[in-house]
């Protein structure tokens, strides 16, 4: 898998690489305990095969109910680019994609931050 940010080259065979915004994925897993949503940068998560034990280990704390920290490393940008092997599983937000199953051809993703993208509008306050 290439994997590029910012200049840098992390091209390599990855077991989990997570692009995130938020600290967790999945049920509560904190696999970015320092992201900020509104910081206009991605956490990039990569997990090696050579650091499996690490992620085992947490997996393992987690079960247990212990509020453990990953041990992995996490790199910061405004911007991603990665390019997925043919037949490569992918997840969106917790969703295979696409659905019918990995795609058959390689495929380059862009990940770029768009900041103030995402508008929330909420009630105004009540008054007693």
């Amino acid at each position: 898998m290439t994997v590029t940010f910012e200049g840098r080259n992390l091209s390599g065979e990855y077991v989990l690489l997570e692009a995130m915004n938020i600290r967790s994925i999945g049920p509560n897993l904190a696999l970015a305990p320092a992201a900020d949503p509104g910081d206009g940068l991605l956490d990039l998560v990569m997990l090696s095969k050579a650091e499996r034990d690490h992620m085992s280990a947490y997996l393992s704390d987690r079960i247990e109910g212990e509020d453990a920290s990953p041990v992995l490393f996490v790199h910061r940008t405004r911007q991603l680019r990665i390019e997925c092997p043919q037949g490569l599983p992918l997840h969106i937000d917790d969703e295979l994609w696409p659905e019918d199953g990995p795609p058959p051809s390689p495929m380059i993703v862009h990940v770029p931050i768009s900041p103030e993208s995402l508008e929330i509008l909420a009630p105004a306050p009540r008054t007693r």
